[in-house]
C-alpha cells in the first residue's frame, strides 16, 4: 500500500523471508508447540510482531527471540499479541509491561469494536435486549467504566448476549475470546475457575466452604 516512491524492489521472496535490494530482510518464524529453543537465535532484530504468544509452547525459544532483540536501536519495535487463554508465559509478559519503564501493556477489549453492536431497530437487538443486565453483566460494566471510561451500550450488550448465545454457546469460551476487562482475559480462561457470581459460601462446622451452584 506504500507510494510507488516508497516502495523497495524484492531481492528474495520466499515462505522464509523477504529479502528488499536495500538489504532490509523479513524473515518469518513459526513459533509453534514444540521445544526447540532456536528461535530468533544469531538474528539482530529491529522489529518483531509476535502473534499468538500465549500459544507459544517453547519458553526457551522465547527468551532465544528476546535475547535477539535490539536494545539500542532508536526505531526498535516489538509487539506482543495475543488472547489471553489463562495464566501461562504470557501473563508473565504482561505483568512485567505493567510494571516496565520501557514496555506498555495495552488491553484491547471487545467493546472498542465499532462492529460489535446490534442496531436498535434489528430483530435481534429487541430478542436480546430486555432492558436489564444481568448480576454479573453489571460487574463488568461497572469495571469497564472504572478502567477505561467507557460506557457499554444496550446495543453492545445485544450484540454480547446473542455472540454467546447462537456462536459459541459457551460463557467461558466467550470471556476467552471476547473478555471486557485484562482480568477477565486472563481469570476467565483458567481451567478450574468458577464464575464469582455463580458461586456461593455457608458456614460449616468445620470452617467456611464455598460450592458452585
Amino acid at each position: 500500500g506504500l507510494p510507488p516512491e516508497f516502495k523497495i524492489p524484492a531481492e528474495t521472496h520466499n515462505r522464509t523471508q523477504l529479502v528488499l535490494k536495500n538489504r532490509s530482510r523479513m524473515v518469518y518464524q513459526v513459533a509453534g508447540t514444540r521445544k526447540k529453543g532456536g528461535l530468533g537465535r544469531g538474528k539482530a532484530i529491529m522489529f518483531l510482531h509476535a502473534t499468538e504468544g500465549s500459544s507459544w509452547g517453547d519458553p526457551e525459544g522465547i527468551s532465544s527471540l528476546e535475547a535477539s532483540l535490539a536494545e539500542h536501536n532508536p526505531k526498535r519495535l516489538f509487539l506482543w499479541e495475543t488472547t489471553a487463554r489463562g495464566f501461562n508465559h504470557f501473563h508473565d509478559q504482561w505483568e512485567t509491561a505493567k510494571a516496565a519503564k520501557s514496555q506498555r501493556a495495552i488491553f484491547i477489549g471487545w467493546w472498542r469494536n465499532q462492529f460489535y453492536s446490534i442496531p436498535k431497530e434489528s430483530p435481534i437487538y429487541k430478542v436480546y435486549w430486555d432492558g436489564r443486565l444481568t448480576t454479573e453483566e453489571k460487574s463488568w460494566v461497572k469495571e469497564v467504566k472504572q478502567l477505561y471510561e467507557v460506557d457499554i451500550t444496550p446495543e453492545q450488550i445485544a450484540w454480547w448476549r446473542w455472540k454467546m448465545a447462537e456462536v459459541f454457546k459457551d460463557e467461558t469460551m466467550m470471556y476467552q475470546e471476547f473478555p471486557p476487562t485484562e482480568d477477565y482475559a486472563f481469570v476467565m480462561t483458567g481451567r478450574s475457575y468458577f464464575s464469582n457470581a455463580r458461586c456461593f459460601f455457608f458456614q460449616a462446622e468445620d470452617g467456611i466452604r464455598d460450592f458452585a451452584e
